[in-house]
C-alpha cells in the first residue's frame, strides 16, 4: 500500500513560518510516503500572482512572470530530487508542475 500526506495537514506549520513546499517535500521524503499532494496555501507566490492575471484585461494572453517560473523549477527539481511524484494537487497547479 502506498500513501501521501496532503500538504494541507501541515497548515499551522506553514502559517507559523515554520515550513513551505521544500519543507513538505523534505518531510514526505523522509517519512516514505509515494507522492506529494500539496495544497495551494503552499504555492501562495503561485496563487497571489495567478489572481494579478485573472483580474487583468486579458487573462488569457498573460504567462507567469520568470520570478514565479523560476520558483515553480525548483519546486520541480526538489519533487524530483526527493524521487515523489506529484498526484492531486489543490487549486489546480498541476499543468504548471
Amino acid at each position: 500500500m502506498q500513501f501521501s500526506i496532503a500538504s494541507y495537514a501541515f497548515h499551522r506549520e506553514l502559517a507559523a513560518g515554520r515550513q513551505d513546499i521544500f519543507k513538505y517535500i523534505q518531510d514526505s521524503r523522509d517519512l516514505g510516503m509515494a507522492q506529494l499532494d500539496p495544497w495551494n496555501g503552499h504555492l501562495s507566490l503561485v496563487q497571489d500572482e495567478d489572481t494579478i492575471i485573472k483580474v487583468g484585461q486579458n487573462p488569457d494572453m498573460t504567462a507567469f512572470s520568470s520570478v514565479t517560473n523560476d520558483y515553480l523549477d525548483k519546486v520541480k527539481a526538489a519533487a524530483d530530487d526527493a524521487g515523489l511524484p506529484f498526484g492531486c494537487i489543490a487549486g489546480g497547479w498541476g499543468a504548471y508542475l
